[in-house]
């Protein structure tokens, strides 16, 4: 039940959580600057690997995609954008 990379933050903790490594709304409610913490957002927005990948194939496929979808291991979750704040979108 793993839900951060595994990259080295410092000598005791291991990992940023990748869904809150993206720069939209980086650092907003639900993500932790404690790098121990499940939900660490990493040291900056796109500071990971993963989202850094994601962020540039998006960039190289503009117009061509047509819907992004992640599905997650943690737990029975489906995800969509507005997934930063409680109110749902209209």
């Amino acid at each position: 039940m793993w839900r951060k990379n595994r990259n080295k933050v410092n000598a005791l903790c291991k990992g940023a959580d990748a869904n809150r490594n993206f720069g939209f709304h980086w650092g907003g409610e639900g993500a932790s600057t404690n790098p121990c913490d499940e939900t660490f957002r990493g040291d900056a927005a796109f500071s990971e690997a993963e989202s850094k990948a994601l962020r540039d194939f998006a960039g190289d496929n503009d117009g061509r995609i047509k819907i992004y979808l992640a599905m997650h291991s943690y737990g029975p979750y489906f995800l969509y954008p507005w997934g930063y704040q409680w109110d749902l979108p209209d």
